[in-house]
């Protein structure tokens, strides 16, 4: 009596796997891509996903939604392209290498550094335990001491020699050139 209790319980192990396997067949991933479709880097990932989908024998589906594809597969009123509705955050890392920016950048680039954030805005923040606030020229940069500019805005505006110059910022900090220049970011 146990023995076939056993075999009928493994029967219906059995039959509750196999039916779950199609549900196991059904697993999606949806990829957005930031390039256009004919873009070598898309074309990579639909590649990429070719051969998940190969190696996981159709269980793991990857769709590649080029060119912010994914907005309106989703339905979402979202323009990829227009900084309004969307600002991609590139990796923040600061200890990755970065490319330095040099003056000739900036034409190559279509950018000036007076149309980056740090060049008109300022943030004032008075952290827990400090006597005095400081103000910074980056909301990226709230606990970078280089970065301060002084306790008020006044002497913000003056700030000279380390990274600044006449009240300047150098953009000298890994996420300058990531984030702000080379990424396109703005936090405002």
């Amino acid at each position: 009596m146990k023995r076939r209790s056993l075999l009928l319980g493994s029967a219906f192990a059995a039959a509750a796997l196999s039916l779950a396997a199609p549900a196991l067949a059904q697993t999606k991933w949806d990829l957005p891509a930031a390039y256009p479709a004919g873009n070598p880097h898309t074309q990579n990932l639909n590649q990429f996903a070719a051969d998940v989908q190969a190696a996981t024998k159709g269980k793991l589906a990857i769709t590649v939604h080029p060119n912010g594809a994914l907005f309106k597969a989703r339905g979402w009123p979202l323009d990829a392209a227009a900084v309004r509705d969307l600002v991609i955050f590139p990796e923040m890392d600061g200890s990755l290498d970065v490319p330095e920016i040099t003056p000739a950048c900036w034409d190559i680039l279509g950018k000036s550094p007076d149309a980056m954030m740090c060049a008109s805005s300022r943030m004032v923040v008075k952290r827990k335990g400090a006597e005095k606030p400081a103000v910074l020229p980056c909301t990226l940069l709230p606990y970078e001491p280089a970065f301060e500019m002084g306790t008020t805005l006044k002497e913000a505006a003056a700030a000279d020699g380390g990274m600044f110059a006449n009240g300047a910022v150098k953009l000298a900090h890994p996420h300058c050139a990531k984030f702000c220049v080379l990424g396109g970011g703005s936090c405002s």
